[in-house]
């Protein structure tokens, strides 16, 4: 065995303190919340603002351009039932 000091440790010995465990749980109260708070805008965010991408290859989903052609001639409001 070498008389070498073994490496520092990656911690301090603060970090089990009272003081340092009570900081340690507001950083994940703290992060916990702002987590929260983004995910209910970016919610809020989408369901105000839809929007929806045709990915298939063929493009089933996307409207033709006869019928944005047909669609852009109708003035007054259309009601599907």
């Amino acid at each position: 065995m070498s008389d070498e000091p073994s490496p520092p440790l990656p911690f301090s010995r603060s970090t089990f303190s009272r003081r340092g465990r009570w900081l340690s749980r507001l950083n994940l109260c703290a992060a916990v919340l702002l987590s929260l708070c983004i995910l209910v805008l970016v919610n809020f965010i989408i369901f105000r603002h839809p929007w929806r991408i045709d990915l298939t290859e063929e493009g089933l989903y996307a409207l033709s351009d006869e019928t944005k052609v047909k669609l852009e001639m109708v003035r007054e409001p259309v009601v599907v039932i």
